[in-house]
């Protein structure tokens, strides 16, 4: 019988040199895309979509301040959110809900106040709902009288789905992911 010991030096990814990293980006390159995100884009998509579809139902082309008002009177409600004040007993003022229903001093002094979200992923919670809102975003930060309803278009799924697959090729997303996994190479970039 005869035993044998190996012993491999073991690297993380930052540990590595240049074409050790660059075969370590290869090997996850080679693993295949995974699109983890597509439910996601799809979703904020389709959400987008309503508010683009209620833009553009509007009887006749509005422009400029009375597309800025049209927008804040009909669409403004699912990007602007209540947050409530309240004094508390050490004489601050805090906005947590939870707060202000059960820690308030019984005196309290509340002061409610309309917060726009328009640009804090307001449809799904997701970052691709920026993405498909940019050019309402885009409007409502300086309103042109140029622009129509019918101008406001709704930013092409493909176009926005190939930017984030470009990212997710790009080196620095791959070793970023690779950093946050922990993954272990050897010293020519192999992964242990």
């Amino acid at each position: 019988m005869r035993t044998e010991t190996i012993t491999k030096e073991i690297f993380s990814f930052d540990e590595l040199s240049d074409e050790a990293k660059e075969k370590a980006r290869d090997w996850w390159r080679d693993g295949g895309l995974d699109d983890v995100w597509c439910r996601e884009r799809q979703d904020s998509y389709y959400a987008a979509e309503k508010i683009y579809k209620d833009l553009h139902n509007i009887d006749g082309e509005i422009s400029g301040s009375r597309l800025y008002a049209w927008i804040q009177n009909n669409l403004s409600h699912i990007w602007t959110e209540i947050c409530v004040f309240s004094k508390h007993e050490d004489g601050g003022f805090k906005s947590n809900w939870w707060d202000y229903k059960y820690d308030c001093v019984k005196y309290r002094n509340s002061r409610i106040k309309r917060v726009n979200n328009i640009e804090g992923c307001p449809l799904t919670g997701v970052c691709y709902d920026y993405d498909f809102l940019q050019p309402i975003i885009e409007f409502m930060k300086c309103p042109s009288k140029d622009t129509s309803n019918e101008d406001l278009e709704l930013p092409n799924y493909k176009d926005v789905a190939q930017r984030d697959i470009d990212w997710m090729n790009s080196d620095e997303y791959i070793d970023e992911t690779i950093i946050c996994n922990e993954y272990e190479f050897l010293e020519d970039g192999t992964r242990y």
